[in-house]
């Protein structure tokens, strides 16, 4: 089952995996309809009951839209997860509706219904992006990261440059931005070397262009990898087999 990319919904395939092999996930999970379908969903936004629309529904580049259940999805997670196994879960909170959809934080609270615990928030401060909201409010540069453990996290390993509550963005992905998920490659890399060891398995619920799988297999690592959409499967393989490991003795130059 390891070191492989599924293409299927994220749920489907989860429910097929064996209980508590992940030692961590890292993934950004697609954003939600809020700025595609404003006139829609605006009224939603008041009713408590209905919130949970606006995490069913994301579009791709084909403006093609796919499901997915996050609730669903994060009870998974802690069923794969192993006992002292962390969850990254990077998340913005983007709309073009009146007020923002406040997904980040209703996501923390599945994760602790779920049965995890919130180990620690990290800022991404990534390059400005005005394209992303059209309303009169300031620039959005950040996406959460929010860290998740299933229990004590017994291995924290600080990385240079990657040891503190805030990291700042030092490169772009090149490979990738042919992908809108954008990923940096130095996200994964950064939290494989901080909580995992050579040869723990890595996931990627929403693993678009590859950029966590291809982290975890040049670290050392194993991997498994889900998207829903059979293109961004083809191209996370095809950058996959790109990779090349490095040595163990090297893993600290890396």
């Amino acid at each position: 089952m390891k070191n492989k990319v599924y293409c299927g919904d994220v749920v489907s395939v989860l429910k097929q995996m064996p209980d508590n092999i992940i030692d961590l996930t890292v993934t950004n999970p697609p954003g939600d309809a809020a700025s595609v379908l404003k006139d829609q969903l605006a009224s939603l936004v008041h009713n408590e009951k209905e919130l949970d629309k606006l995490d069913t529904i994301h579009f791709d580049e084909d403006k093609i839209g796919h499901y997915y259940d996050a609730r669903a999805c994060i009870r998974e997670l802690y069923r794969v997860t192993k006992e002292n196994g962390v969850v990254v879960w990077m998340i913005g909170d983007f709309s073009d509706i009146q007020t923002t959809s406040l997904r980040p934080f209703r996501h923390v609270f599945y994760f602790q219904e779920a049965g995890f615990d919130l180990y620690c928030t990290i800022i991404y401060h990534d390059r400005p992006r005005p394209d992303l909201i059209k309303k009169p409010q300031p620039i959005p540069t950040f996406h959460y990261m929010f860290i998740f453990s299933k229990g004590n996290v017994l291995k924290y390993t600080p990385v240079e440059g990657k040891d503190t509550n805030v990291w700042v963005q030092k490169q772009e992905d090149p490979d990738a931005k042919t992908y809108p998920g954008k990923f940096n490659y130095e996200i994964p890399i950064g939290h494989i070397l901080s909580f995992t060891k050579e040869g723990d398995l890595i996931l990627d619920p929403f693993c678009g262009s590859g950029t966590t799988l291809m982290a975890a297999k040049r670290l050392g690592r194993d991997y498994i990898g889900i998207d829903v959409r059979l293109t961004h499967c083809q191209i996370s393989e095809d950058r996959i087999n790109s990779v090349i490991p490095i040595k163990p003795q090297d893993l600290n130059s890396s």
